[in-house]
């Protein structure tokens, strides 16, 4: 008896011991899908490519700007900096100009002044004081620079002029009229100052007075009288004749009196 195989449904896989052989419209298929996927790997990892080298480019040219910047920044900085340097410097120029143009003035008026305070001009003493009492560290400085004696000088006569004025250099006055002339005695006391200045020398004073006759306020003549050498401690006695010029005379006394060390 024979037997009739079943029949077979179209595409069904038939387990039997033959291998399964694709179609070649199945491996078109494939190959088309694989070479469009590879294409696809290419192109991105291009666009990866390119944009990593367009990051890398642009991060390269920020930090070169920064760069840029940071040196511009510098170097505006040193130049503020050399400005800064260069207008201190104008000033400290000006300042020493105008310090060398004072000294060279201050040098001037010391080298006056040093001119003056001599013995000769002992009647012009009381200018030459006040000029010493006015000036300021500089001016001091200045003419201790040209002349130290003379300025230790002129402190010591100064000193002596300050006691001298309390302490009543003059004792008394005496007038003596002769006919129409007036003969005017002046006793001085001389005592040298308690402070002295430098290596000056006050043992010894030198006077000179100008004596004056009035008649009721009014003055009637002059004469000048000289002491020199009254030692320290000592008095000593001026007089001068006082012709009566203008009439007679019912008062006499001092019109004015200045004073050096003898030794200077």
């Amino acid at each position: 008896m024979s037997t009739v195989p079943p029949a077979q449904t179209p595409g069904q896989f038939q387990p039997s011991g033959s291998p399964y052989r694709p179609t070649p419209l199945a491996l078109r298929i494939a190959t088309v899908v694989g070479a469009l996927l590879a294409v696809m790997a290419l192109a991105l990892a291009a666009w990866q490519g390119i944009s990593a080298a367009s990051t890398f480019s642009q991060v390269s040219q920020a930090e070169q700007k920064i760069l840029a910047n940071k040196d511009a920044a510098q170097s505006m900085a040193d130049r503020a900096e050399s400005i800064r340097a260069d207008v201190k410097a104008l000033k400290d120029q000006l300042n020493q100009n105008k310090e060398t143009k004072e000294q060279q003035t201050h040098s001037t008026s010391a080298k006056q002044w040093c001119a003056k305070m001599t013995k000769e001009h002992h009647s012009e003493f009381d200018t030459l004081r006040e000029e010493v009492i006015a000036w300021n560290p500089a001016q001091m400085a200045a003419a201790r620079q040209a002349c130290g004696d003379k300025v230790d000088l002129a402190l010591s006569i100064d000193a002596w002029y300050k006691e001298a004025n309390s302490s009543a250099a003059i004792v008394s006055t005496k007038c003596e009229q002769k006919g129409q002339d007036v003969t005017v005695k002046v006793t001085v006391a001389y005592n040298a100052p308690a402070e002295t200045f430098g290596k000056i020398d006050m043992s010894k004073g030198d006077f000179w007075l100008t004596l004056r006759t009035s008649q009721g306020g009014t003055e009637t003549g002059t004469a000048t009288a000289e002491l020199k050498g009254v030692d320290a401690g000592s008095s000593a006695v001026a007089e001068a004749v006082i012709p009566a010029t203008a009439g007679n005379s019912d008062q006499c006394g001092i019109k004015s009196m200045s004073f050096w060390p003898s030794n200077h």
